[in-house]
């Protein structure tokens, strides 16, 4: 038995179908959880947290758009290749564009999955986009010093996952045991967004 034979085998003993199916419901980019707290609420004031979740969102649209033109462009390849295929008279020629267009159209199993899940998390995004106020250039300068006072701090006190820490609401202690943390140095940019609002 040969490489590809093998390969071809292994494949065979694989049900894909079974396994995207189960990849389905498994993010593979950024949890809900891991972008409300830790894109967002690691944020230390709510203009980075603004920011933070507009770079974010920036990324996933990115993405995404650059998928919908590949998968165009590669629409027309198979289109192209299928044609060709039917009229190339050279069988080695055939059958490299018929592994081609095999190749091609299995891809699209895992870009379908890509796809769907930067479509979910960009939904999500959207949402904590809304629970934050959208301040203007000025509003986000006069942030700065609020922010880089708290970021000082914790890496004074920490190596830096403190702040990933308080973001969650939690902290060590000397044996690395993990409780609520204290109020004082807690981070929730959700609740100073209520506090902005109440006022």
């Amino acid at each position: 038995m040969n490489e590809i034979e093998k390969i071809e085998q292994e494949v065979k003993n694989i049900n894909i179908n079974e396994l995207y199916e189960a990849f389905k419901e498994i993010p593979f980019g950024n949890s809900d959880f891991q972008n409300r707290y830790f894109v967002v609420n690691s944020q230390l004031t709510p203009a980075r947290a603004f920011r933070a979740v507009c770079l974010r969102i920036r990324d996933r649209i990115s993405a995404l758009m650059e998928t919908y033109y590949e998968l165009q462009k590669e629409n027309i390849d198979i289109e192209e290749m299928e044609e060709k295929v039917k009229t190339e008279a050279n069988k080695y020629e055939r059958m490299r564009l018929e592994i081609e267009i095999e190749k091609k159209k299995m891809q699209r199993i895992d870009t379908e999955k890509l796809v769907q899940d930067a479509i979910h998390e960009t939904k999500y995004l959207l949402k904590l986009y809304e629970e934050l106020p959208h301040p203007k250039r000025e509003e986000f300068e006069a942030e700065e010093l609020e922010h880089f006072e708290k970021y000082l701090k914790v890496q004074l006190l920490s190596n830096g996952a403190l702040q990933s820490l308080l973001a969650i609401g939690k902290q060590a202690d000397d044996k690395l045991q993990l409780h609520e943390a204290n109020p004082e140095w807690r981070f929730d940019v959700f609740e100073d967004v209520k506090k902005l609002k109440g006022k």
